[in-house]
């Protein structure tokens, strides 16, 4: 065992508002960022299984059921604790800080978008990590604000003809 504070984990779901503005950070380069700091998370909150078989018994016995993925899918959260940090992570990082919609932020740039994407995509598994969650983190993953801050927005930022055919089918509107 560590001596304090080290014995302490310090990612936990009270620590991810203090650590929100540091995993938002953003630079020119974010890919490398993204790799090193996100990987890091990922697969500290995170544990690999050998098959998916095992993936489903795991959730299973915590009463979720898992969406069909690529038999390739290899992780499993290792506590279910861990789910509420990815939920806080959703609202305090990619809502509230890429997205901009927190009280605090300032308007999401193309970098920020990237990231918020590239956290998005590594958890609903179709990145390389091959994360299999919940089905319960399912709709705090893809909320409104998510599908639209980063989906939407980046397929209507080519403009023209893209950006016509999402206002014409209603995307995006309030109403």
């Amino acid at each position: 065992t560590y001596k304090s504070p080290l014995h302490e984990p310090l990612l936990t779901e009270k620590s991810v508002c203090t650590l929100a503005a540091a995993l938002a950070a953003t630079s020119n380069v974010v890919h490398p960022r993204c790799h090193v700091v996100w990987n890091a998370i990922w697969t500290y909150l995170t544990e690999e299984v050998e098959s998916l078989e095992k993936a489903e018994t795991s959730l299973a016995t915590a009463g979720e059921t898992i969406l069909p993925q690529s038999q390739m899918a290899r992780r499993t959260l290792k506590r279910a604790e861990n789910g509420l940090i990815i939920e806080k992570i959703i609202h305090h990082v990619v809502v509230s800080l890429l997205l901009g919609k927190g009280e605090e932020s300032i308007s999401p740039t193309h970098e920020r978008r990237s990231l918020a994407l590239r956290i998005i995509q590594t958890l609903i598994g179709s990145k390389d990590m091959n994360i299999v969650i919940p089905s319960s983190l399912i709709e705090n993953i893809l909320c409104p604000t998510v599908v639209e801050g980063v989906f939407l927005n980046v397929m209507c930022a080519s403009g023209g003809l893209a950006k016509k055919k999402a206002k014409s089918t209603g995307a995006g509107n309030d109403g």
